[in-house]
């Protein structure tokens, strides 16, 4: 039986303090009764109780207010039961976790039953889907672990067996399920422009990821055939850190900082397609990241220029790591960047469809050590 003191802190801090405190925390405030058929007013956040939900996600805390909620013998979220163990329970409100059980039937209504009657109210429940959001290194060689980052793995049974990974019509081993992470091995047969692909074998649910793997469209840099001019840092293959594609720069300095004289760490004039250029908020910008974990790339900025940049203005993009910082911990990761942010003015279609690219660290000063590949500009997904 909880203290009134107890009640308190749950009402402040509900989500916080049954997900770390909370062993059995289902039990009625002392002299509470209830003594007529449950009514279900509200559901509502447990820290906010001006905030009134129609809808929570798998695992989020909620507040159903209402009257007579003392003596709950059942409490469903569609047909989904909850473990009343896990509820903390009063006259007035119950507070709960959203199961992750995806419902037999979806009737968008949460049911409160005690030995008075049943109460029910509108409330939905948003199903995560079964979706990989992102590829922590999207050229992570064959036999290497590569980890899918996304929503819906242990919702749809990956972690108890129920689901497959693909590369093209290869299946693969899953060797890791987490809530948010599906680690698999690449195959040794896989090739570039293989999709990647998981499926799960209980149902119809499958979702295949928009970037192939080792996605080489637009290649702007990739330090095999097409090189640029490399002013500062190294082409080479390794042996640290490990390549993942060929040869790839190497960049390591120590506390040095750009005067204007050691010019940039690649540039060159490269092809693109007219509408990377026309539609740029229709393009990312990614390449393969690598930092000694021994030293993050933090307190400075890499700018990335892109026909008619210049250092008081024109078309860049400036990746600011000054505060927050990258940090792979020593292995390789796929970066991300928005290339329309690069683009501060209307750029001419060129004739010959090459366009200038120049990637400097703009400072201040840094130590690095440092490795870049594959710079490509891809299709917005």
């Amino acid at each position: 039986m909880k203290t009134s003191k107890l009640k308190l802190y749950i009402i402040a801090a509900s989500a916080i303090f049954c997900s770390v405190n909370f062993s059995a925390c289902k039990k009625e405030d002392a002299g509470e009764e209830c003594n007529g058929t449950p009514v279900i007013t509200n559901v509502v956040k447990p820290t906010d109780r001006k905030n009134v939900l129609q809808s929570a996600e798998f695992f989020q805390y909620v507040t159903i207010q209402g009257q007579n909620l003392c003596g709950t013998q059942s409490l469903k979220f569609n047909d989904v039961a909850v473990d009343l163990d896990q509820a903390f329970v009063s006259a007035n409100e119950i507070t709960v976790k959203i199961p992750g059980t995806i419902p037999t039937q979806t009737t968008n209504k949460v049911y409160v039953s005690t030995n008075k009657g049943e109460a029910q109210h509108d409330f939905g429940i948003v199903i995560p889907p079964l979706k990989i959001n992102q590829i922590v290194n999207e050229y992570a060689p064959a036999g290497n672990t590569m980890v899918l980052i996304g929503t819906g793995f242990t919702t749809y049974g990956f972690n108890a067996g129920h689901g497959k990974a693909y590369f093209g019509n290869t299946e693969t081993t899953i060797t890791k399920v987490t809530t948010d992470s599906l680690f698999i091995t690449v195959p040794l047969s896989a090739h570039q422009g293989d999709q990647i692909k998981i499926v799960e074998t209980q149902g119809n649910q499958t979702y295949t990821y928009p970037y192939p793997y080792r996605d080489n469209r637009n290649i702007l840099f990739d330090f095999d055939g097409n090189n640029g001019n490399v002013n500062l840092g190294v082409r080479t293959a390794g042996p640290v850190p490990e390549p993942i594609s060929g040869r790839f720069l190497h960049y390591k300095v120590n506390n040095n900082d750009w005067d204007g004289t050691g010019g940039a760490i690649v540039s060159g004039a490269r092809p693109l397609p007219a509408d990377v250029v026309n539609n740029p908020k229709n393009y990312v910008l990614k390449f393969e990241f690598y930092n000694n974990p021994n030293n993050p790339f933090k307190g400075t900025i890499m700018k990335f220029f892109f026909e008619g940049g210049g250092w008081s203005g024109g078309n860049n993009y400036l990746w600011d790591v000054r505060t927050s910082g990258v940090d792979t911990r020593g292995e390789w990761k796929t970066i991300t960047l928005p290339w329309a942010d690069a683009f501060t003015r209307v750029i001419n279609v060129s004739a010959s469809g090459f366009y200038n690219n120049e990637y400097v660290i703009h400072g201040p000063k840094i130590n690095a050590d440092m490795a870049f590949d594959n710079f490509r500009i891809v299709p917005k997904q």
